[in-house]
């Protein structure tokens, strides 16, 4: 059984077979995580002021390892937590990786067969600030060496 978190789609049941109870709980945790990100009332995106919303992202894009997280994705597949712990503690990444996916930067995975694995991957939207962050540090570089002359 392979399932598919993402904030932009929800839950997706990709391939056969019966429901068992583990994969059940695991579709209501994905159906709980997609209501409140997406429900009409007050979540972490909705709920606060758009100022807020962007100084969030802002603090998020803003922590050292959230670059290098993203570029590593970028550059791997099938990206579980334990490839990542060079990074972060498992406890920092899996709070991260939260708030990555309540912004739609990444995805999670998570595939039920003899035993339960879990990977994540980019979101189109994440390449795309992560392709943002890089220009944006690629500016910063240029105006720096530029400024020391």
């Amino acid at each position: 059984m392979r399932f598919s978190f993402s904030s932009s789609k929800g839950y997706n049941t990709l391939t056969h077979g019966a429901a068992s109870r583990e994969m059940k709980e695991s579709h209501d945790e994905g159906v709980r995580f997609y209501e409140r990100v997406y429900s009409k009332g007050p979540t972490f995106l909705e709920g606060a002021s758009m100022k807020e919303n962007q100084k969030d992202f802002l603090s998020v894009l803003g922590r050292s390892s959230t670059k290098k997280i993203l570029e590593f994705l970028d550059s791997h597949d099938n990206v579980q937590l334990d490839n990542l712990t060079h990074f972060a503690t498992s406890f920092t990444l899996k709070r991260l990786f939260q708030e990555l996916m309540e912004f739609n930067l990444i995805k999670c995975h998570v595939q039920m067969d003899d035993e339960k694995k879990v990977w994540y991957e980019l979101t189109e939207k994440g390449t795309k600030i992560l392709h943002a962050l890089r220009e944006l540090e690629r500016i910063l570089r240029s105006s720096h060496t530029r400024v020391g002359e």
